[in-house]
């Protein structure tokens, strides 16, 4: 069974850094990339519950959560 309150966590700083718009000082594909690899190691496996898990930028960080996984 996964862990599904890394949505929370996901959700809060995906939503930060999208909402910021681009203000090209941070990676924020870098960070996302960070976020879920935390995130997927303590087990969250709820992404697909989440409102960015299909924008763009995640995406772009997570190219293997377009294939349908």
């Amino acid at each position: 069974m996964g862990w599904c309150d890394g949505t929370e966590i996901f959700d809060a700083v995906v939503g930060e850094l999208v909402k910021n718009g681009n203000d090209g000082d941070i990676d924020k594909v870098k960070i996302i990339k960070k976020l879920v690899h935390v995130l997927e190691g303590m087990d969250w496996d709820c992404r697909d519950e989440s409102p960015y898990c299909d924008l763009p930028i995640v995406l772009e960080a997570c190219p293997d959560w377009g294939e349908g996984e």
